[in-house]
């Protein structure tokens, strides 16, 4: 990995996964010529809790259908993930559509494509 923060968080990842997430950003480091930063992997309940009060509790957007306890985040089993631009900012508008089947050769499953229902 390229991303130095990327490498402290694939470190509090279960170790289970750990080298899977580590495969999957090499190559897409690689095949797309840029740099993958994990914005979060593992988090605490508490951060989980926060993040699902927003939209319903607290000002801003729903990020999140799962509060504490159900989300594999929770459990160090998923990283949310952006483009880092040449400068350090974040690229917001990379285009995760290209991911999935990298996902797939990897055993990670791609929580884009679920669907939630109320």
């Amino acid at each position: 990995m390229r991303d130095k923060y990327s490498d402290e968080r694939v470190a509090l990842l279960h170790p289970k996964v750990r080298n899977q997430f580590t495969f999957f950003i090499n190559e897409i480091e690689l095949v797309f010529g840029l740099t993958i930063r994990i914005i979060q992997g593992y988090r605490t309940f508490a951060e989980q809790d926060a993040l699902y009060a927003q939209g319903r509790t607290k000002a801003g957007n729903i990020v999140t259908n799962a509060p504490g306890g159900y989300s594999f985040h929770n459990y160090g089993l998923a990283i949310d993930v952006a483009h880092v631009n040449d400068d350090g900012s974040i690229d917001w508008s990379f285009d995760t559509a290209k991911l999935p089947p990298y996902c797939a050769k990897y055993g990670i499953t791609w929580g884009g494509s679920w669907v939630h229902k109320d």
